[in-house]
């Protein structure tokens, strides 16, 4: 008997292990929601609206809101979704119930219209440090403005390293005059006017991260069926392997030409030697199959645990750093543009409003004064200049005026610094922009004038624009600046320009016969000499208040 008793205490040792073992899963498998939905949050109006998270696979999970019950079972990953009817907008708080291994119930449940923000920092600046005027105070609740802010740092860290769905699980938070400080300075603006005109809750998801690239934000799998992407990666692989062809055939020469500079001295007597050997760098090679082929930090974290959630769109504010990709061939524009196509593989449609970067560009940037109150720059010589190919920030609104679903923010008449005061003005444009294209209601007054075509004739190019409205006018002084002209030469000069009705005249006593003109092309570092800070030399706005876009007539490739 005593010699059977080790064994029992093994058995017995090993059932507990097993069932604790058994108790922890469970426990893990419970019933869960991704971190988007929680208490307090809003659900889209007048769309189906899925409801998902994770429970034991097989398990059936019930939904049960607003006299709806739906039923969904979890697959082999446990993954489970339910998809609500559309429904009307009601400010009735009511509880959302989920019920399957376990019964989770969210609290204070609105229905109304839910927007994203997401991007880098000054996407999740709050507006305690977003510059709001005194005039825009709200000492009042709102309590049908919901947010969903983004995790902390602090948050952010631990996950990090092994990236996953991150339940930092917040609740959120209900627009109260204590709690407005915290909300996104942009998005509170953006919300704010929204809920004034739509008379609905607001709901505002912020999963923007500071200081991040837009791959961070991206699955760059999903990227190598792209054929841009491909056509890029051929071509510049293509260019380093013959870069590295000629490194050989230079590294093979360089013998020969010392042997020649020897016997150069040896039988002309001059006092030369060879030059040192140079190092052959040769362009680095892009990664096939786009990039590294992994899933962004941010798109584990934030974007894939809420693929599907029914919202209206996305405002979007990246730029600021980490703005190019594939070894830097793609600029800011086109990596954007990767993106929106991207996440509208899984939220088909859905819009995008693009908050533009002033920083850097030669515009009209009249920082805290009233624009008839600002005081034009000087130009410089010559027309300050930058590559095109280069992707630079300020030529991202060329690359996305034409797509599907996507405005851009107008803010070249708005503070120039890598974080700019007064958000509350990118969020009221971001929302005149939501309710003319989105909502279909209000005026069109948010477009500015934007070149439509130039015709040339003798030595003075006609620039045609759309979106006139009332006609165009100049700020700051009464010149014109910003506008360069150059001929078949290629080489631009400033020049002289006039409104005539809904059109402008282009001269230059430097360039007999134009063929191409620009408008407010440029890069501040240029102006760093005439101590101007924000070079505000650009100065063409429509009536409208709104400052006319930067254009170019020509696509020269590699012209300044």
């Amino acid at each position: 008997m005593i010699k059977k008793l080790p064994t029992f205490l093994r058995f017995c040792t090993a059932a507990l292990a097993l069932i604790f073992s058994l108790h922890t899963a469970m426990l893990r498998a419970e019933l869960s929601f991704p971190a988007v939905f929680n208490h307090h949050m809003v659900l889209q109006r007048e769309m189906p609206v899925p409801v998902f998270g994770k429970d034991l696979p097989g398990t059936t999970v019930t939904v049960e809101f607003g006299g709806q019950k739906k039923q969904a079972i979890a697959d082999d990953k446990g993954i489970w979704k339910a998809v609500l009817d559309p429904m009307q907008a009601s400010a009735e708080g009511r509880e959302l119930t989920a019920s399957g291994s376990s019964t989770v119930i969210l609290k204070d449940i609105l229905v109304g219209e839910v927007w994203m923000g997401a991007g880098q920092s000054n996407m999740v600046i709050p507006v305690s440090g977003a510059g709001y005027p005194s005039s825009y105070a709200r000492d009042q609740d709102l309590p049908l403005i919901r947010y969903s802010r983004p995790p902390s740092d602090k948050e952010r860290k631990p996950f990090s390293k092994t990236p996953h769905d991150m339940q930092w699980n917040p609740e959120w938070m209900v627009c109260t005059k204590e709690n407005i400080p915290k909300f996104g300075g942009i998005m509170f603006a953006f919300a704010d006017a929204l809920h004034r005109e739509l008379q609905v809750p607001i709901g505002i998801v912020n999963r923007a991260v500071g200081g991040t690239p837009v791959r961070f934000h991206l699955d760059q799998g999903e990227l190598a069926a792209d054929p841009f992407v491909q056509q890029v990666i051929s071509e510049a692989n293509a260019q380093t392997a013959q870069a590295a062809a000629r490194a050989v055939e230079l590294e093979a020469a360089y013998p020969r030409y010392v042997k020649e500079i020897k016997e150069r001295v040896a039988a002309t007597g001059e006092k030369i030697s060879p030059v040192k050997k140079p190092v052959y760098a040769t362009p680095s090679r892009i990664r096939d199959a786009s990039l590294t082929g992994k899933k962004g930090v941010g798109y584990i974290m934030f974007i894939e645990p809420m693929l599907g959630m029914a919202m209206r769109g996305v405002v979007w504010d990246q730029g600021e750093s980490g703005t190019g990709m594939l070894n830097g061939r793609v600029g800011l524009g086109m990596s954007t543009r990767f993106l929106i196509r991207q996440w509208r593989q899984h939220w088909p449609e859905l819009p995008f409003i693009v908050q533009q970067k002033p920083s850097g560009q030669g515009r009209n940037t009249w920082g805290r004064l009233a624009p008839e109150e600002g005081k034009n720059a000087e130009l410089p010589p010559t027309p300050p200049t930058y590559p095109w190919t280069s992707g630079h920030k300020p030529y991202e609104y060329l690359t996305l005026k034409d797509e599907p679903g996507t405005w851009m923010v107008n803010t070249m008449d708005l503070i120039t610094s890598v974080h700019p005061g007064r958000k509350d003005m990118n969020g009221l444009r971001a929302s005149e922009i939501a309710l003319s294209e989105v909502y279909g209601i209000g005026s069109d007054d948010w477009r500015a004038p934007a070149f439509e075509k130039a015709t040339f004739q003798g030595d003075t190019a006609t620039v045609h624009f759309r979106h006139i409205g009332e006609g165009l006018t100049v700020k700051g002084t009464g010149t014109i600046q910003g506008f360069a002209l150059a001929g078949e030469d290629q080489v631009f000069h400033w020049a002289d320009a006039v409104i005539e009705g809904e059109t402008v005249k282009v001269s230059s006593a430097k360039v007999s016969k134009p063929v191409a003109v620009r408008y407010a092309y440029a890069k501040r570092a240029y102006l760093a000499k005439f101590s101007v800070p924000v070079a505000p030399w650009a100065n063409l706005f429509g009536a409208n208040g709104r400052p006319v876009q930067i254009f170019r007539s020509d696509d020269w490739e590699n012209v300044p």
